[in-house]
């Protein structure tokens, strides 16, 4: 399947993004009206790769976190959390104050802090000399040319900004950079408003929109840009949202200025039970990449995965790459099919930014028809990036003998008559897809 049911789709007003996160790759090819990922070359036992998939998620961030922030009165403040319980160790403000009213902040490592003029659009680089006294001095590295809302450093020598809608991206080259040593300036791609801008990890982004959603961003290595919507609602008060890496998010709030933390997992992101604190009352704020891993398990109720769902939280069964919920069903189905003399291929998940590429291709290239426009206007029906059932990982295109299915297979009449047992539903616009939902 390409798209979702026929029927009108409630135009997304998200002013931008949808996700992999992390670090997804993307393909553009299209076998047939389905696009597919290649069928792996080698099966793995679903069951050990969910194992597997879970044991990789073992440990939190290795250290504690170093956040950095600016008062309104422009003085520096340095604070200390642990990781692993989320509570705040220390805080400590600077005498001095910044000089300037700032507007883009970001952490390129736990001492040097990127932040920009909001007046005159410099850059500076502020170098933290010491935390106890916390002090400091600065470095103006351009005296105009950047006009950037957020700036975000990955960690692993691209930094990314926000300006006209738009996420651009830099590389940087040392621990304490000159102005050369920030370079070749790429516009990745259009994402609309947002109101915050998170690194966390290598080419991986969060972004909180004007309409209250969490986004994940990944930038693959051909410079394209892929959104998971990870949540769809609730984070329109949140002031600042920052991440160490590894999955984890803290968040303060407007009202109450109180930061709590997150943990990814593949159907969004669950709240910890402990809140940081109180008090996070700072303009500016941002924490430094740390080697951090999240701890909670993959999502095993196939009701509720809502989001795309990144590669690393997928599993191989029978052939398929598909979301852990949903490999056992897969399994057994593809046995049973087997069985009955139909040996069933094709593909399941894909990465948002595929969904995109099919989305130009049948929807058309302008930023409306890529995100909003409803998916039966498209040729064929193509579900808007972040909402297809093959980016969470719950839907199949099959095939027989290489062919996608028709209404006229007797392999499709055996799936009628039996993939309900398993858990599945066919699309009836498209013989071959079948997914947990019907469409």
């Amino acid at each position: 399947m390409v798209g979702r049911r026929s029927h009108p789709s409630t135009p997304w007003a998200l002013a931008g993004v949808l996700v992999t996160l992390l670090a997804l790759l993307a393909s553009l090819a299209l076998p047939t009206r389905a696009a597919a990922s290649p069928a792996p070359a080698t099966v793995a036992s679903a069951t050990a790769a969910a194992t597997e998939a879970a044991a990789a998620g073992a440990g939190r961030c290795t250290g504690d976190l170093t956040l950095y922030g600016l008062r309104s009165d422009g003085r520096l403040t340095v604070s200390v959390v642990d990781p692993a319980t989320g509570r705040l160790r220390s805080t400590a403000a600077s005498s001095a104050r910044l000089g300037f009213e700032a507007q883009a902040w970001t952490m390129l490592d736990a001492r040097t802090i990127l932040v920009t003029a909001k007046a005159t659009g410099a850059l500076w680089r502020v170098d933290v000399t010491a935390t106890a006294p916390l002090t400091f001095v600065r470095t103006r590295l351009a005296s105009s040319g950047w006009p950037v809302t957020f700036l975000a450093a990955d960690g692993a020598g691209h930094l990314y900004g926000y300006e006209s809608s738009r996420i651009v991206r830099w590389s940087v080259s040392g621990t304490r950079p000159t102005a050369a040593g920030i370079t070749g300036r790429t516009v990745i791609g259009w994402i609309g408003k947002i109101k915050t801008l998170t690194a966390s990890g290598a080419d991986h982004l969060y972004v909180t929109t004007t309409t209250g959603r969490l986004v994940e961003l990944s930038v693959d290595a051909a410079g394209r840009l892929g959104r998971i919507d990870v949540a769809t609602s609730g984070w329109d008060d949140r002031r600042h949202v920052v991440s160490p890496g590894g999955g984890l998010v803290y968040a303060v709030a407007w009202g109450t200025r109180t930061m709590s933390w997150y943990a990814r997992t593949a159907s969004g992101f669950a709240a910890q039970p402990d809140a940081v604190g109180a008090s996070w009352g700072q303009v500016r704020l941002s924490v430094a990449q740390a080697p951090c891993v999240t701890t909670l398990p993959v999502e095993t109720d196939c009701t509720l995965v809502s989001t795309s769902t990144p590669q690393q939280y997928t599993v191989l069964a029978a052939g398929f790459r598909v979301h852990p919920c949903v490999a056992d069903r897969v399994e057994r189905m593809v046995a049973a099919a087997r069985a009955a003399g139909f040996a069933l291929g094709g593909s399941a998940w894909r990465d948002t930014a595929t969904q995109i590429a099919l989305r130009k291709q049948n929807c058309g290239t302008s930023q409306y028809a890529i995100w909003e426009m409803p998916s039966s206007e498209c040729t064929p029906p193509t579900a808007r990036p972040g909402t297809s059932q093959h980016e969470r990982g719950l839907a199949l295109d099959l095939t027989l003998n290489g062919r996608s299915l028709t209404s006229t297979s007797p392999a499709f009449t055996w799936l009628k008559a039996n993939a309900a047992t398993y858990g599945f539903a066919n699309l009836p616009s498209e013989p071959w897809h079948w997914s947990t939902t019907g469409w």
